[in-house]
């Protein structure tokens, strides 16, 4: 299950799957266009009225439009979440972020994953 955190920041929503993305610093989609070909950020992104996306060592960041309400976009994105991050574990051990970021930035921040 995904847990959401609110912040300081009333236009961002931690949302918790409980679990290591990486091990590397914040990855981060400001637009759209920076998260083409990689297929979190770009299901996010698919949510009216999302503007940013953060990746951290165990959250996801997403940042709203100041028009937005989180009461008709919070719930698409925890589902959307809940299908990438299931909460049952991988018996096979496989991947969970595998193919979610793009290869190349996958390289750079040294991605662990977890099971």
């Amino acid at each position: 299950m995904i847990e959401i955190e609110t912040t300081a920041d009333p236009n961002r929503r931690n949302f918790l799957p409980h679990r290591m993305l990486h091990s590397g610093d914040v990855v981060k989609f400001p637009t759209k266009q920076s998260a083409v070909g990689s297929p979190l950020p770009e299901g996010l992104f698919a949510v009216n009225g999302v503007t940013a996306v953060h990746i951290g060592r165990d959250y996801v960041g997403v940042y709203k439009d100041g028009a937005a309400d989180w009461g008709d976009i919070q719930g698409p994105i925890k589902v959307f979440l809940e299908e990438v991050f299931p909460e049952e574990r991988n018996e096979e051990g496989g991947n969970f972020m595998e193919g979610l970021l793009a290869a190349d930035i996958l390289a750079s921040i040294g991605v662990i994953f977890f099971s």
